[in-house]
């Protein structure tokens, strides 16, 4: 299994290279242009309504849980 722990070092050292990479990239580099962003209406109107249904399922995941049991009963 040397193989198998040799390919394991040479993804973590591949990995971390990305990643050091990105961060030099984000944090340090200097950025090449400044623009603002805009986004369209329909993206604004779909990213809060998957803010809002994250907000409700986190704080009572039970309403859909309850929607998925006769679903699940059904298996048993």
């Amino acid at each position: 299994y040397t193989w198998l722990a040799l390919a394991g070092v040479l993804s973590s050292v591949v990995a971390a290279f990305y990643s050091l990479w990105l961060v030099k990239l984000m944090y340090f580099d200097t950025p090449t242009q400044i623009n603002p962003t805009s986004t369209a209406p329909q993206l604004n109107l779909l990213l809060v309504v998957a803010v809002a249904a994250t907000f409700v399922l986190g704080l009572a995941p039970h309403l859909l849980a309850n929607l998925t049991l006769p679903a699940a009963a059904g298996l048993f």
